[in-house]
Order: C-alpha cells, then sequence, then structure tokens
C-alpha cells in the first residue's frame, strides 16, 4: 500500500473527522449520513466474520488448555470445574461457530455475540463459586481474558460490548461478596485489575469501532470520489472519439461516404418495412382482442337461444332444421373467432380433430380476393371421412403461404394455381421413400403453379430459413420454412417437386385419426345426454340478454337460479347467504368489480366454493391464472347448452368437492 506524505495525512484525517458525523457514545452515522449505517453494518459483518470464527477457534483452544490448571490448582474440584469447562463452555462455543454459517447470524449477529460473551463470563464465574479458596480467588483472571476476547477480538460494537462487559461486573460482584465470601483486601485487589480491565477494553473496544467506522467512510468518499474521477473520464474519453470520429470522417473519401450512405438508406428502408409489418400485425392482434369479447358475447346470445328453442323440441321439422343451421353457423363463427386470436397470437395454439376441408375453402376465400383476377384457381376437394389432429390455425397459414408462394412464382401475374385434398394409405413402400411416416391412412394436401420452376440448386434450399429468390423488400425467406416446421410438429411430411419453366408441385401428408367413428359415435352420444340438476346456482353477466338466457338454461336444466347484472350486487347477496349456492358461474369483463377479482372475494367468504369464469376474450387472465386463484373452470364464450350442462354436471359431480 502507497501511503501519503505525514502532512496530506494529518490534513486529510482532521477533514475527515471535520465531515463524519457519529453519535458520540453508540458511534452511529446520524444526520445527513444516516443513510451510511446500513452499508457499515454490512461492512462490519463482513470483515468481522473471519476474526468471529478463528476467535471461536481461539477460544476453544483457551478453555480446554486451562482445564490443566483446574487439575493443578482444584484437583479435588477438576470434575465439576470440567463439566462446566468442557459440558458447557467448550460445546457452547462450537454451536456458536456453527451458527456463524447461518443466513440468520447476519440478522442478530451483535445481540448473539453478547450472549456467547456473557455465557462465557457466566461459565467462568460459576467455577469462581464451585472451586474452593484460595485458589477460586484467582479465577478472576479469567474474566479478564473474556474482556479482551469481546472488547477486541469478535468485532462486538462498543454499545454492546459494554453492555456485556458490565454485565460480567455486576454478576462476578455478586458471585465474590455474596456466594464466595472473598476477603475484602483480596476483593479490592481483583477488583482493581478486573474493573481496570473492563475499563481499558471499553476504552479499546471505542477506539476500534470509531477508526473502523472512519476507514469505512474514507473508503466511502473515496469511492465518491472515483465516481467523479470516472465520470470525467468517460465525457473526456466521449469527447476525444467525437473529434476522432469528426477527422476520420474528414480523411474518408467521397466515394465511400457515398456507399455507406447508399447502404444505411437501404438498410432504413428494409427496417422501416419491418417496423411496418409489426406494426400491422399488432394492429390486427388489438382489433381481434377488442372485438372478441363482445362478438363471443354475441354469438352467446345466438347460440344460447338456438339451443332454448332447440331444447322445446320444435314439431315443424323444417324450423328444427333452420335452428340446426343457425347453430352450426354460430359454431363457425365461434371457430373463426378462435382461429383470428391464434393467428394474431392471441390465444395458445391447440391440436384438435380436424376436417381439413373447411379450413382449406375458407383460406381460398381470402386468396380469391387478394389474388389477381387473371390468377386461376382450381379446387379439387371431393368429400373426405377422415380428420386430422392439428390445429386448424396452423392448416391455414400452411395454405395461405404455399399459395402466396405460388402466387410470386407467376411472374406476369397469369397462370393456375391448383388445390387438392386426398386420402391415401402409406405402405411400406412409401416409408422407404419418405421416412418421415409410418405405415397406415394419411391425407394428402397438394399445391402446384404453373410459374417458372426453380433450378435443382435452389430447390435444395427451399425450406432453409430466410433463403429467398425474390428482391429485396419483397420476402423475408420465411414462407416455406414455416410450413416445413408446421407439417414436421403434425408428424408429417412436406415434398417438393419442381423443374424450371414447369412450375412446382408441394405434397403435404398427415397422419389421420383411426379411431374416427369411435370419435363420432362419442361425440354423438355426448350430443344426445343433457344432465340436469336441482342445486342452486348464481348466475352473473353484466350483459342483460346473457343473463336472460343463462337463466331460461339453468331452469330447463332442472337447477334453482339466482341472477344479477352487477358484481358488487351479487356479492352482497352472497355474503347474505354463503351457504345458499352450490355453484356460481360469472363472467370476467364487468364494471366495478371483474369476475377474477369476485371470485378472490367469493373465495374469501367461502373458501370450497366452486366457481366457472366465462370470457369473451381477456388479456388479464387465462386458464392458469384463473385455477391458482381457486376457480374450478375457465370457459370460453360461447358455451353450448350441451358444453353448459355438462361442465356443471363434472364440477358438481366432483368426488373431491364439499357439498353441503
Amino acid at each position: 500500500m502507497i501511503k501519503p506524505d505525514s502532512n496530506l495525512n494529518i490534513q486529510t484525517s482532521s477533514q475527515v473527522w471535520a465531515r463524519i458525523k457519529l453519535h458520540p457514545l453508540t458511534l452511529a452515522f446520524r444526520d445527513d449520513q444516516h443513510v451510511l449505517e446500513e452499508q457499515f453494518q454490512d461492512h462490519f459483518f463482513t470483515n468481522g466474520l473471519p476474526v468471529i470464527r478463528v476467535s471461536c477457534f481461539l477460544v476453544l483452544i483457551l478453555f480446554a488448555v486451562f482445564g490443566i490448571l483446574d487439575a493443578h490448582l482444584v484437583p479435588e474440584s477438576k470434575t465439576t470445574l470440567w463439566l462446566i469447562r468442557y459440558a458447557f463452555c467448550c460445546p457452547l462455543t462450537i454451536l456458536f461457530f456453527f451458527f456463524t454459517y447461518s443466513s440468520y447470524f447476519k440478522k442478530i449477529m451483535q445481540p448473539a455475540l453478547v450472549l456467547w460473551v456473557i455465557l462465557a463470563g457466566t461459565g467462568i464465574i460459576a467455577m469462581i463459586i464451585i472451586a474452593p479458596p484460595p485458589a477460586s480467588f484467582s479465577y478472576y483472571a479469567g474474566l479478564i481474558l473474556v474482556f479482551m476476547t469481546g472488547y477486541t477480538l469478535i468485532k462486538i460494537r462498543f454499545v454492546w460490548a459494554t453492555l456485556a462487559g458490565w454485565l460480567i461486573v455486576v454478576l462476578y460482584e455478586i458471585a465474590a461478596i455474596k456466594l464466595t465470601n472473598t476477603p475484602l483486601p483480596v476483593l479490592v485487589n481483583n477488583n482493581f485489575f478486573f474493573i481496570s480491565a473492563n475499563m481499558i477494553g471499553m476504552a479499546s473496544c471505542y477506539a476500534i469501532e470509531l477508526y473502523t467506522r472512519k476507514n469505512f467512510f474514507l473508503g466511502h468518499m473515496l469511492k465518491e470520489e472515483q465516481k467523479k474521477v470516472r465520470t470525467a473520464k468517460d465525457k473526456l474519453e466521449t469527447k476525444v472519439e467525437e473529434r476522432t470520429s469528426q477527422l476520420l470522417e474528414t480523411n474518408t473519401q467521397l466515394e465511400k461516404e457515398i456507399n455507406v450512405r447508399k447502404q444505411a438508406e437501404a438498410d432504413r428502408s428494409t427496417m422501416e418495412a419491418q417496423l411496418l409489418q409489426a406494426q400491422k400485425m399488432e394492429a390486427i392482434g388489438t382489433l381481434a382482442g377488442g372485438i372478441a369479447h363482445d362478438f363471443n358475447n354475441i354469438l352467446s346470445a345466438i347460440t344460447g337461444y338456438t339451443d332454448l328453442a332447440l331444447l322445446v323440441q320444435p314439431t315443424d321439422a323444417e324450423m328444427k332444421e333452420y335452428l340446426k343451421g343457425i347453430r352450426q353457423g354460430s359454431k363457425r363463427a365461434t371457430d373463426l373467432v378462435a382461429q383470428i386470436l391464434a393467428f394474431s397470437r392471441q390465444t395458445d395454439l391447440q391440436k384438435q380433430p380436424v376436417n381439413i376441408l373447411p379450413v382449406i375453402k375458407e383460406a381460398l376465400k381470402m386468396l380469391r380476393a387478394s389474388l389477381p383476377t387473371s390468377i386461376e384457381i382450381r379446387q379439387n376437394l371431393p368429400a373426405i371421412s377422415r380428420k386430422i389432429m392439428a390445429d386448424p390455425v396452423q392448416i391455414h397459414q400452411i395454405l395461405m403461404n404455399l399459395c402466396t408462394n405460388a402466387f410470386h412464382a407467376l411472374r406476369d401475374e397469369t397462370g393456375r394455381i391448383e388445390i387438392s385434398v386426398a386420402e391415401v394409405t402409406i405402405n411400406s413402400d412409401d416409408v422407404s421413400r419418405l421416412p418421415e411416416l409410418k405405415t397406415g391412412p394419411h391425407l394428402k394436401l397438394t399445391v402446384s403453379d404453373t410459374g417458372k420452376g426453380m433450378e435443382q440448386d435452389v430447390a435444395k434450399r427451399i425450406f432453409e430459413p430466410f433463403f429467398t429468390t425474390k428482391d429485396v423488400g419483397k420476402g423475408t425467406g420465411m414462407g416455406l420454412a414455416v410450413v416445413h416446421g408446421i407439417v414436421k410438429s403434425h408428424h408429417g411430411t412436406i415434398t417438393m417437386q419442381s423443374k424450371p419453366g414447369q412450375g412446382a408441385t408441394f405434397e403435404l401428408y398427415f397422419p389421420a385419426i383411426n379411431d374416427e367413428d369411435q370419435l363420432q359415435t362419442k361425440i354423438k352420444n355426448e350430443t344426445l345426454s343433457l344432465p340436469k340438476g336441482d342445486e342452486t346456482i348464481l348466475f352473473v353477466d353484466d350483459e342483460p340478454e346473457l343473463v336472460a338466457i343463462g337463466e331460461k338454461t339453468l331452469v330447463c336444466l332442472g337447477y334453482q337460479v339466482v341472477t344479477s347484472q352487477k358484481s358488487v350486487q351479487a356479492l352482497e347477496i352472497f355474503r347474505s347467504q354463503p351457504e345458499r349456492f352450490d355453484l356460481v358461474i360469472t363472467d370476467q369483463t364487468m364494471p366495478e368489480m371483474n369476475g377474477a377479482d369476485f371470485a378472490r372475494e367469493l373465495l374469501a367468504i367461502r373458501c370450497d366454493l366452486p366457481i366457472i369464469l366465462c370470457t369473451g376474450f381477456s388479456e388479464k387472465i387465462d386458464e392458469k391464472s384463473a385455477r391458482e386463484i381457486g376457480i374450478r373452470e375457465f370457459a370460453m364464450k360461447p358455451l353450448s347448452l350441451q358444453n353448459m350442462a355438462l361442465l356443471i354436471r363434472k364440477i358438481l359431480d366432483a368426488p373431491s368437492m364439499t357439498t353441503h
């Protein structure tokens, strides 16, 4: 360490003492420096911990070695003294040593150290009481060692160390005067050294902490000055870099500067295009999320009234077919909203049994509206009985990407795009050609175009991410890579055949569901069954029409229903008779109190209450977070009569549910 000259050191010390603000007794930082106290305590703990642990070993060794003196001075009492020494003091020190490794030690470091010192001193005082005179009169020297340890070695703060020291003095006086009848000359002699050692220890402890705090404050001042120096240095370096950059720019050749400017302009245009695309997708997502809730509420009304009309079994067969048509249209509209939300990443993608024909037809409608009329779209979509396990949104995206790619391949904006679907059976010969597939029934989706085709070296790379043959700004090279990834995630495969001037043909294979007949039978049987009940249900929704439909639906299912259009009002109804209700069905998006908060209030009153939370769309809650609150089921609107009936019985008939 480099030491400053003495004059500078004296001047620096005086300036430090003038600036530091400490309480004269506790030595704690005060006034505007009180914020440093917590930092000092951490510093004091960190630096003192190794010393404390070393001191534990030292104290342990001294306690053990001084047992030899017990055997020499008072052999007749050594057994009792050793019991105190080796069964109390030494184990106490060992336990304290291991306690220093506890995360809790930092919080109570000072009280713990004081307690250790007091217990150690108490052990020696017990020896004074037990040992016979005159040998017992000399044991006070052990207390002086306790003072030395407590005041100087183990990093006890002055206030705490003083408390421990004087408490030991009081205990010694009681033991020496009341319990051992120490002769007055011996007592005066012992107290002279004993209390003097305590006073010297206090002064040492005070000085140690005082100068420790001073050094900490110096370190703090040094860090502050270093920050200022670093800041000034950074500013200086910044200015130097700016000047250097200006000089380099001045000496750069004009041609290079023009090229850099052109490249910067191209990069800026690309970034602007990407930003615009991102903003479009964000706008689509925001729009989808914004309309989903209201649109699903409208669909809930249509679906609900249709289910009620079908429930009364209309005698007019033609009217019944009309109602079924309305119900089917509502289902398609519900699926379409789900697809829009998934496409805009507002909901998670989920695989389900899918008939891909309706998905393809919907996609082709969108494509027909966006492609020039000079491009012919041919469809070969025969009726197929098999389904595949897929996400309809991703199937939609596959077709959009492939057809868009085909459109770009038609350079003169004339030509033909053909889409076909067929049921095929993959055998062992096919597996040798398409190793990703397994034998069995599959659906084959084919998309071909009459475009320019491609060379063999290009065809090998078309599924690579970011590979594109389009001009800059006309494609990212991710379209076919996304298609490839989606097909693989559905356990299928994709092939491509193309030659220059002969267009391209993409064939996609998806495993078909083998137990389709069983699946349809199961769905049909479920549709015919409408489980009912007689429990009491509280139904809450801010839409009057949905409240009316919900009440009628539940009454038709046999339930007793209490409704409310306000969550706050519904809470008061429930609070007045919490044991009356067997189930609560509530909407999520409501004024004053949303469904999630409403559910929390209900569960605070009755923790076993079953709750169904319904929503058309919400960014604030999903099924996982709903279950974390304690909500039993999370349902997306619109909820059909069949699904509502099944969901209610699923909850009310659950074995784990507490009934009343």
